[in-house]
């Protein structure tokens, strides 16, 4: 077996430092895409939740709306109603009548 020479050494650390530092690149970019992963996974969930949020702030304004007229309703029949009593009232008020003997 012949004996190796300082530049078959050479390569073969060269080739080992090659290897290593692949190994370390592909270790980077494999964790990378797992923090991707669970990154936009994240995202989705904070996504979800917003449009959950959304749809309930519609219902909400949908029942605020239906209050908001129901009490306009409301006010124009009090409204109404005052003024109806307030008219009745006046029919049945009595006028000043003279009550003095005479």
């Amino acid at each position: 077996m012949p004996t190796r020479s300082i530049t078959d050494y050479v390569v073969e650390a060269g080739k080992f430092w090659e290897t290593q530092t692949l190994n370390t690149y592909w270790q980077k970019i494999q964790s990378e895409e797992r923090d991707m992963a669970r990154r936009n996974q994240a995202i989705s969930k904070i996504r979800a939740r917003i449009e959950e949020a959304r749809k309930e702030l519609r219902s909400l304004k949908q029942e605020l709306d239906s209050s908001r007229a129901t009490n306009l309703q409301l006010e124009k029949r009090l409204s109404t109603g005052s003024a109806d009593a307030l008219r009745d009232a006046r029919e049945f008020e009595v006028d000043d009548f003279d009550l003095s003997i005479p």
